[in-house]
């Protein structure tokens, strides 16, 4: 009977890796852009995680960005032995490896028995579905070849949820507001993205501050509107639309965000919805599905039916065209 994959990887890694969050000061000192202290977003990026692997080792809901705070720890891999530096000597090559204990206290006669400790994220896959590196640095794996699946079935990726979101983050930096504010076109919104019109509004009357609402959205109920909104407002369209087609999850979620940005019927008037049915999404000519995108780098004034162009629209119709062709996610800054 075979012998059973022990439960423990102690034999392999020495200790837990971990991270303290900085503030947005500290987080200044190395990257003065910055406009946030430390995300999961920025502390994934940073060691080449996945948010799924950072939500797992420090138990956080899978489903949910993690709430991070300044001046905490966090596990973001392990200390790994290496054992390979140290080549067997003449007469050695039939003696077993000896082990040793992983709490050993000695450090320098460990590293002379193993070689140097690398430092190594353990991985439940070897090919997570989130990679800091893109395709081409790895043109011998599998993660080259684009996976394609029925739309009715995707579902908006996490590095999709993360790039929506710094785009749409309320004002107030590090200290998000969880009341309403004006977005750059004077329309009402509070927390990610979720816009508040007339009919809606005496349901949220409370948390405006113009009308003297002292009321607050925490972190927690923002982040549960952003994702009520994602999937009934964006994805459920997009599903709709294109369910019968084939797509990668980067083609999805360049539509995802385009209908959250610019409404559900966006695909339909810029005539993206009819090129892609008459394709089947195979052979697209490129700049035919450049120009439909880019239809939204204008904002349409309903009061003077003019149509106003928008650099931030532009910016963003460009990254969503590169996670269209080349699987790019770009956080806005």
């Amino acid at each position: 009977m075979p012998e059973k994959t022990p439960s423990s990887f102690d034999h392999v890694f020495k200790t837990k890796k971990t991270f303290v969050a900085r503030s947005l000061e500290e987080r200044k000192v190395a990257e003065p852009h910055a406009q946030l202290g430390d995300t999961e977003w920025s502390i994934c990026h940073r060691f080449g995680i996945s948010s799924f692997e950072f939500r797992k080792w420090n138990e956080f809901d899978p489903s949910k960005a993690s709430l991070i705070k300044a001046g905490e720890e966090y596990v973001v891999g392990w200390e790994k032995k290496s054992f390979q530096n140290k080549p067997p000597s003449s007469g050695e090559q039939n003696e077993p490896i000896k082990h040793i204990d992983s709490d050993s206290s000695d450090e320098e006669e460990e590293k002379d028995e193993w070689g140097e400790i690398d430092f190594e994220p353990i991985r439940t896959s070897p090919f997570p579905d989130w990679i800091l590196k893109s395709d081409r640095d790895f043109p011998d794996h599998n993660i080259t070849k684009p996976i394609l699946k029925f739309v009715r079935d995707l579902r908006p990726s996490i590095r999709l949820q993360e790039y929506i979101r710094s785009w749409e983050r309320p004002p107030g930096g590090a200290h998000m507001t969880g009341q309403i504010f004006r977005d750059t076109r004077g329309k009402r919104t509070i927390g990610f993205g979720h816009y508040i019109n007339d009919i809606e509004y005496p349901e949220w009357v409370d948390y405006d501050p113009e009308r003297g609402g002292d009321k607050f959205l925490s972190l927690n109920q923002m982040e549960d509107l952003f994702y009520k909104d994602l999937e009934k407002l964006a994805a459920e369209p997009v599903r709709r639309l294109f369910g019968n087609l084939r797509m990668r999850q980067g083609q999805f979620d360049a539509l995802v965000d385009l209908v959250f940005h610019r409404g559900g019927r966006s695909p339909v008037i810029c005539g993206l919805h009819d090129y892609l049915q008459e394709t089947k999404n195979v052979n697209n000519n490129e700049a035919k599905i450049r120009a439909c995108f880019h239809y939204y780098d204008f904002w349409d004034n309903r009061e003077t039916g003019e149509r106003i162009f928008m650099e931030g629209f532009k910016k963003r119709r460009n990254q969503e065209l590169d996670m269209f062709f080349d699987d790019i996610y770009t956080l806005h800054v």
